[in-house]
Formats: C-alpha cells, sequence, structure tokens
C-alpha cells in the first residue's frame, strides 16, 4: 500500500438495497442510509477510456503532446532506425492526430542528426528545438558529434518547414526547453560550454551555463543571455508566465548559486527579455532531477521530477513556489521504488494531473503492472493526493507528457512495445491514453443474500453477492470488505457466511475503487438470525 493514501470521511444520502432470497418468489427492495461516500480531496477516480499506438516499424521515443488551437494534438518525439548510430541516426519526429476520429492528419520526419526535446505550438505555427549532431573528425580521425542546438518553425496543418535555426560555438551547445513569445516568436533555454560568438562575445565562459535565446516570428535572433555560477548548471524546462516573462528551471552544482555537489534543483523568473527577477535554489539533501516546470493560476511556479535519498530508491517529486519565489511545499510521493515525473499541467480546477515512469519491485503498490510502468498522479492545488493509476504490461512503458484537454479529461503520451498489430513487426510506438474522471458517486453498491432457506438460521450458509459485474462498466468497484456484524469480516467478492449463534446482526459493505473512493452501505434493520 503506498504510503501518501488518506482516509477522508463525509457523509452523504441514501441508496438502495436488495435482498434476495432463494426459494422465495419475490425480491424485496427496502430503502436505506448511505453511511459514507469517502475520498480524497474530491469525489473521482480513473477511467481508461481509449489507447492508441503511433508510429512505424522503427523505434519511437515520446517527448512532448501538444494540442493546438484546433484541438488537434501533437506528438513530438524521435526515431531510431534499426541499427544506427543514435546522435548520427536520430530523426526528430512529429505526428498530428484529430483526437476525436483518432486519425491521423500528417506526419513530419526531419533530417537525421536532429534529436527533438521539446516542442510549442503558438496559433498556425509550430515550434520545436532540440539537438544537432553533426558528425566531425576528432583524435585519430574518430568521428565524433559537434552538438549545436536546434530551432525550427513548422506549419502546424502540414508540417512544413517555415524556417529552421542553428545556434552554438566550438563546444556543446544544447536546448531542452521551447515557448512560443510575443509577436509570433519564440524563446529557446538549455545550456552552453561555448566561449566564443555568438553565444559568449566575450570569451569569457569556462563552464556550462544555462542558456537563453529569443527569436522574431522570421527567426531573427532578437537576444542571447547565460545565467550561472563558478560550476556547472543547465536549464531543463521552461514555461510562460502570464505577464509575458518566463520561468526557467534546471540543476545549479554552483556554489555562489546555492548549489550542491550532487546538484540543487533551481527556478529562474525573468521579464520577457531574460533579466532576471528572481531566483529560487532548493538546497536538501539527496539528488534530484528537474523534468517540468509550469506557471500556476496565481502566478507561482510548480516543479516537478524526482528524488533520490542515499540508500534508496528515487521518489515523485513536486516542489511549488508563490509569485515571488518563496516555497509553499516540496513533497514526495511513492514508495521508494524507482520512480520520476515527467511532465505535469494544470487543471481547470487549479489542481494538476502528473506522469511519470515507476517500477516497483514484488510489485508493492496494487497499480502494478509489471516491468517498468507510465504513472498518473492527480493532485488539488496543495498537493495532496486524489487519484493514482499504473497504465502498462509485462514489459517497460515510459511516460513523457500530460494533458487536461478538457475538463476531468486527460490525454498521456509515452513509449510503449507495440504488439498489437497482427502481421507486423512492431517496436517501440508512441502511446496515446486517454483517461477521464468519475465521480465516486457512480460506484455500484447494491448487493444480495442468498439462502436456500426460507428462514434464516443458525449454521446455515449464506452468500453476499454485489451488484452484477459489468465488464464494460467502469464503475464496477475494485475492492470489497464485508462486515457482517458478529466480530468477522470478510475480502471476498462474494463470500458465504455462517453465522455460529442467533441474533440480530447489522451486515455493511465498503467498496473501494482506485482506493481513494470508499463507499459504505448497512441495512436499515439487522439481519435476524434464527435458532434451528
Amino acid at each position: 500500500m503506498l504510503k501518501f493514501l488518506h482516509d477522508t470521511i463525509p457523509q452523504a444520502g441514501g441508496f438502495l438495497f436488495a435482498v434476495a432470497v432463494a426459494g422465495m418468489q419475490a425480491l424485496l427492495l427496502v430503502c436505506f442510509t448511505l453511511l459514507h461516500a469517502g475520498y480524497l480531496h474530491a469525489q473521482s477516480y480513473p477511467t481508461l477510456e481509449r489507447q492508441a499506438f503511433y508510429g512505424s516499424a522503427e523505434n519511437e521515443t515520446a517527448v512532448r503532446l501538444l494540442k493546438g488551437t484546433d484541438r488537434s494534438l501533437i506528438l513530438v518525439g524521435n526515431l531510431l532506425p534499426e541499427g544506427g548510430n543514435v546522435p548520427f541516426s536520430t530523426s526528430g519526429n512529429l505526428i498530428c492526430i484529430d483526437p476525436l476520429t483518432n486519425t491521423q492528419r500528417w506526419s513530419k520526419t526531419l533530417a537525421p542528426g536532429i534529436q527533438l526535446t521539446d516542442g510549442a505550438w503558438a496559433d498556425t505555427s509550430l515550434f520545436v528545438t532540440g539537438i544537432q549532431h553533426t558528425p566531425v573528425h576528432g583524435k585519430q580521425d574518430v568521428l565524433r558529434p559537434q552538438v549545436n542546438a536546434y530551432l525550427a518553425k513548422l506549419h502546424t496543418s502540414t508540417g512544413a518547414h517555415l524556417w529552421e535555426r542553428m545556434l552554438g560555438g566550438s563546444e556543446a551547445d544544447v536546448a531542452y526547453a521551447v515557448t512560443a513569445s510575443a509577436g509570433a516568436g519564440c524563446t529557446i533555454a538549455g545550456y552552453s560550454w561555448s566561449s566564443d560568438p555568438p553565444i559568449s562575445p566575450t570569451g569569457s565562459q569556462t563552464e556550462s551555463n544555462c542558456l537563453f535565446a529569443r527569436y522574431a516570428a522570421q527567426g531573427q535572433p532578437l537576444r542571447y543571455q547565460l545565467y550561472g555560477g563558478s560550476s556547472v548548471e543547465w536549464i531543463s524546462t521552461m514555461a510562460q508566465t502570464g505577464t509575458g516573462g518566463y520561468l526557467l528551471a534546471g540543476i545549479t552544482h554552483s556554489t555562489d548559486w546555492e548549489g550542491t555537489p550532487a546538484g540543487a534543483p533551481f527556478v529562474l523568473r525573468t521579464d520577457e527579455w531574460g533579466t532576471v527577477l528572481w531566483r529560487y535554489t532548493y538546497r536538501q539533501a539527496g539528488s534530484y532531477t528537474v523534468a517540468r516546470v509550469i506557471s500556476t493560476y496565481d502566478g507561482g511556479a510548480m516543479l516537478a521530477g524526482s528524488s533520490t535519498e542515499a540508500g534508496m530508491g528515487s521518489q515523485f517529486w513536486l516542489l511549488r513556489l508563490n509569485a515571488n519565489g518563496e516555497m509553499i511545499f516540496s513533497k514526495t510521493y511513492g514508495d521508494y521504488g524507482q520512480e520520476s515525473l515527467s511532465s505535469i499541467a494544470e487543471c481547470s480546477d487549479h489542481g494538476v494531473i502528473a506522469v511519470g515512469t515507476a517500477y516497483y519491485e514484488n510489485g508493492k503498490t496494487p497499480y502494478f503492472k509489471g516491468g517498468q510502468d507510465v504513472w498518473l498522479l492527480r493532485l488539488d492545488a496543495s498537493g495532496n493526493l486524489i487519484w493514482q493509476q499504473g497504465y502498462g504490461g509485462p514489459f517497460n512503458e515510459t511516460g513523457a507528457d500530460v494533458m487536461e484537454f478538457a475538463p476531468s479529461v486527460f490525454y498521456a503520451l509515452g513509449t510503449k512495445e507495440n504488439r498489437f498489430i497482427s502481421g507486423e513487426k512492431r517496436k517501440q510506438d508512441y502511446w496515446l491514453v486517454k483517461v477521464t474522471e468519475q465521480p465516486c458517486s457512480t460506484l455500484l453498491a447494491k448487493f444480495s443474500v442468498r439462502d436456500d432457506q426460507t428462514e434464516v438460521i443458525v449454521g446455515q450458509a449464506l452468500q453476499f453477492l454485489p451488484a452484477a459485474d459489468e465488464s464494460s462498466d467502469s464503475s464496477t468497484p475494485d475492492r470489497w470488505v464485508w462486515d457482517f456484524g458478529d466480530g468477522t469480516r470478510s475480502t471476498e467478492h462474494s463470500p458465504t457466511k455462517r453465522y455460529k449463534k442467533a441474533g440480530r446482526f447489522i451486515v455493511r459493505l465498503t467498496v473501494y475503487k482506485n482506493e481513494n473512493c470508499r463507499v459504505s452501505w448497512q441495512l436499515p434493520q439487522p439481519l435476524e438470525i434464527k435458532e434451528p
């Protein structure tokens, strides 16, 4: 059982109870009181509505999921041909789909050596960024990659190139994040080792520094900016704020940035031209990864990644800051398996939906599917867990990105081995999952008590039957707890009970869905057991 499950039980209204006795001609329906409708901070649980695969006969790896103004979805990732050299053969890959009809509109594969790391949609333009690997001859004439930041603007209706740019000097320069900016332009962020123009015109850079670069609508460079301390740091994610500025987040090793030898997470808030307004560094024991930063409804920031303590596994990790860069909370989730968040998105209720990847040895949780699974966590604005669910099979799956497509409707993008297409040898494909939230009030609740006599006597077998299961009905509970009123309980689906003494007993059934929805019922009148 995961340690972060809560148990908040409010009161609720009335429902219907059915008692059926075998051999009797009638089914008695009586009203009873619904004792509890319990749930964690919200009355909902997840339901898998649909899953679909996209890709080719080669290996795809998912990176980003984008929603267009026309409500289409763009899957951003990379393709590696069988037997290809990873740096030089990897190609950025994009697929545009209509999620309502589940059909593909267009696909685009970039030149070999271009690895995509992020994407952003703005009106009729799509920006993608990443790394361009160019083979150059090094020592002893051995080919090595020259690494530059890559940026391209594509048309959203066709995927056609409008322009592309490469940014870099004599050393490695990488773009990990892109976002649209004012005037139909864009901004990228990452890191740079180069000490020569155009990034570092003074030639004074000796360590990896954070890179910020802003471009106009036609690709003209407007601003280059480096940030950093005395050691190594990089930006791994960025988001635009409601005021047109940016949130830049990553890892720092610089002590003058309050960094640590293991690397400390940081967040920069800047104006629209990259001027720093404040910096926050999270300096706590352990090691961290920073995967995604988002701007929250109140002007603050939320950071997602992983936290690892010495000698322990990693956990899902969230950090929330207010608009002034002050910490509101830092929370971990999970069971010290191998857990890491890859993305988060703010929801219409100001909570968040988060996606990641988890591996639990020996199936530590009831949601474990086998191997490495995609993991969804739904949380409120305070970071309290509403629900969680693992998705996958016996092989390895990885989560990449998630969004709220509409209220209580979520799409998650990951990578999964596709074994569902007959006659084709498929490898890793993009895996798109649609999940909806359902209210706890939809849980099936009616149950019946059945025996083979007109009277119930001591020692007689009574079978307790929950409402008929419908395999297609997402509201069917996944756990049942029976309290027979004589001090005994059962967690079987349809238990058989023999009372050992006569008396009047209150029978109660509690049903669960995803552990967070809990609903209990009891008979309005005790069940009477007579002597033989």
